[in-house]
């Protein structure tokens, strides 16, 4: 099992986590509310999914940075 695309969406999604805390603390809005954001994301029934669709060897209209291009047109 290749683990390299779990640890890069795990860091997409900590980094997620972390820029939604920040954003939603500047606005006032409560730690738990923000902490809890997205936390399906870390459930089994998601994790996988998640992790073919963003880092997988299907084509994804993300960026490598894991960005992702509104403009792009998929297939």
């Amino acid at each position: 099992m290749n683990l390299t695309p779990h640890y890069k969406y795990l860091r997409y999604v900590l980094r997620h986590k972390r820029f939604v805390y920040q954003e939603g603390r500047k606005l006032r809005l409560g730690r738990w509310q923000l902490l809890i954001h997205d936390w399906q994301k870390f459930a089994r029934a998601e994790w996988s999914p998640y992790v073919e669709k963003f880092f997988g060897d299907t084509p994804s209209p993300r960026r490598k940075d894991g960005g992702y291009d509104p403009t792009a047109q998929g297939d």
